[in-house]
């Protein structure tokens, strides 16, 4: 095979859809594979037969694959992560999400019932909590 040398802004915007592309097929993995864990805010309704979904997973290794021969062929670039750089920015990215639900920032979207701030804002902090200690 030719050694494919690609400009580092074509290089580097197809190493970014082929990232994000894999990330698409490791979440339609996950909903297939997952089915037993259940979700507690997002129903899904499981619509797919067996064999569709064997056939889904079947063309998502086949895609991985051809990315796989994508990235030797132009030789992408890989993004590299710590798996504790990875959790920590979640965890930070969740603390933020959560102070942004506080009961001063819900009022942008219309007063918030006084008679619930107390039992809200004590759930909040209780997810908050949780996070702190984790």
């Amino acid at each position: 095979m030719p050694d494919i040398k690609l400009s580092n802004n074509h290089l580097r915007a197809l190493s970014s859809t082929m990232f994000l592309i894999e990330k698409m097929l490791g979440e339609m993995e996950e909903m297939i594979l997952s089915r037993k864990k259940g979700n507690t805010l997002l129903d899904v309704d499981y619509d797919l037969s067996p064999n569709d979904e064997k056939k889904i997973l079947e063309d998502i290794a086949l895609f991985r694959a051809k990315i796989f021969q994508l990235n030797e062929k132009y030789k992408l670039t890989k993004q590299h992560i710590f798996e504790s750089h990875f959790i920590n920015s979640r965890k930070t990215k969740i603390w933020e999400l959560l102070h942004d639900s506080n009961v001063k920032r819900m009022n942008a979207y219309g007063q918030f019932p006084e008679s619930m701030v107390k039992e809200y804002e004590k759930d909040l902090n209780a997810l908050i909590d949780l996070l702190d200690k984790w």
